[in-house]
């Protein structure tokens, strides 16, 4: 993580807010992240494929500070891979 200090700006006056210095803490740019992306049965197939048409195709930030330079995300889907880990508490795999 790194740490970056800010200031708020006034934006009458274009100037450092009196008393406004804060920090970031954030992940380097280029991090990679997999994530499972599910939904209950009633959403319907319809409904989901436009959240995941979404997620590919719009410009997306995560984080607090989505107006500054951090955040952007890109969001990729992968081919379906069958999940080779035991679940826990499954002793079939001892």
């Amino acid at each position: 993580p790194k740490l970056r200090m800010k200031t708020a700006i006034n934006p009458n006056t274009g100037t450092a807010k009196d008393e406004q210095l804060f920090g970031y803490t954030s992940l380097p740019m280029g991090q990679q992240f997999i994530f499972n992306l599910e939904a209950d049965d009633e959403i319907g197939q319809s409904l989901f494929d436009q959240v995941i048409e979404i997620l590919q195709h719009k410009d997306l930030k995560l984080g607090r500070s989505r107006s500054a330079e951090y955040g952007a995300v890109k969001i990729e889907l992968l081919p379906e891979q069958k999940d080779e880990r035991p679940a826990i508490g499954d002793s079939s795999q001892a």
